[in-house]
């Protein structure tokens, strides 16, 4: 069910739905989804990903795709977040949004977006 929820497992963390702290142990992040606001060369998409997707999975993706809007070959790329750390490509969505939040509850977590921006990796030129 994008955008109006995912279903709920017996026992599950998001039964609690009323405010309350999100389990962060309990979340199956195989089914729960992240919005992921992707800014690059002063554009911003916002896009809904698994929480399990990783770093590495998006940069793969959108590699091919910005280079092409660019109409150049991108050699690297990078992914840092809102506060200009880099991310590392094993780093999952739900990783990174948890992390991010202080305490989110079920409904937050829900709405609460992870910021990434993607950028030509000049490490090595």
């Amino acid at each position: 069910l994008m955008g109006g929820g995912l279903p709920a497992k017996a026992g599950s963390a998001s039964e609690v739905g009323n405010g309350q702290p999100a389990d962060r142990h309990s979340m199956d992040s195989t089914r729960r989804t992240v919005l992921v606001n992707i800014r690059f060369d002063g554009k911003a998409k916002v896009v809904r990903h698994r929480a399990s997707t990783r770093i590495g999975d998006l940069s793969s993706i959108y590699k091919k795709r910005l280079g092409a809007v660019t109409g150049r070959e991108l050699a690297g790329m990078k992914v840092s977040d809102d506060k200009g750390v880099e991310q590392d490509s094993d780093v999952a969505l739900g990783e990174l949004q948890l992390t991010s939040n202080a305490k989110p509850s079920i409904a937050e977590l829900s709405q609460a977006q992870v910021s990434l921006n993607f950028e030509d990796d000049d490490w090595f030129d």
